[in-house]
């Protein structure tokens, strides 16, 4: 029975090959179109899910009527969301800088591309493991700061300073 359905349909794409071309055509640009739509949503849906508390995280963002959608906002808006919403639990705020600086330390110089500047309660949000140090002291002082793992060897070698 399977076999006479693929003699009937290879007849069928034989005498009609243009309706068979625009059909197989079609059900390829769908199916490619629905593996990518679902391959972004994955994506989209995967950013920093390894935090403790990421469903319960939010990232805030402005409509400006001037410039449109930003992925930004004003710095005092953490401070106003924490004393005028009860839900919000705790605040941070990220922002990298439009310059990236020079690092020196010991007679060795690095420009570092990803640099960002954290308040306080950066911790306290994101759930991230330090390889040396307090969490609760990481960011207190001011000019402080945290280095991933490439980031301290690629700047102090072995050293702890």
């Amino acid at each position: 029975m399977f076999k006479s359905y693929l003699k009937i349909a290879s007849r069928n794409l034989l005498k009609s090959k243009w309706y068979s071309l625009i059909t197989v055509a079609g059900l390829a640009i769908g199916m490619s179109a629905c593996i990518l739509i679902i391959m972004y949503v994955r994506d989209e849906l995967s950013y920093d899910r390894f935090h403790k508390n990421a469903v319960r995280t939010f990232r805030v963002t402005t409509d400006s009527p001037s410039f449109g959608h930003l992925s930004s906002s004003a710095p005092a808006l953490a401070d106003v969301l924490k004393t005028e919403y009860p839900e919000v639990e705790h605040t941070t705020r990220v922002f990298k800088h439009w310059f990236s600086p020079l690092i020196v330390y010991e007679q060795t110089a690095n420009v570092e591309e990803k640099f960002f500047f954290a308040d306080e309660s950066f911790f306290d949000v994101f759930s991230f493991e330090l390889a040396s140090g307090e969490v609760r002291k990481a960011l207190q002082a001011p000019f402080s700061v945290v280095l991933t793992k490439e980031a301290a060897i690629k700047y102090f070698g072995s050293d702890n300073p």
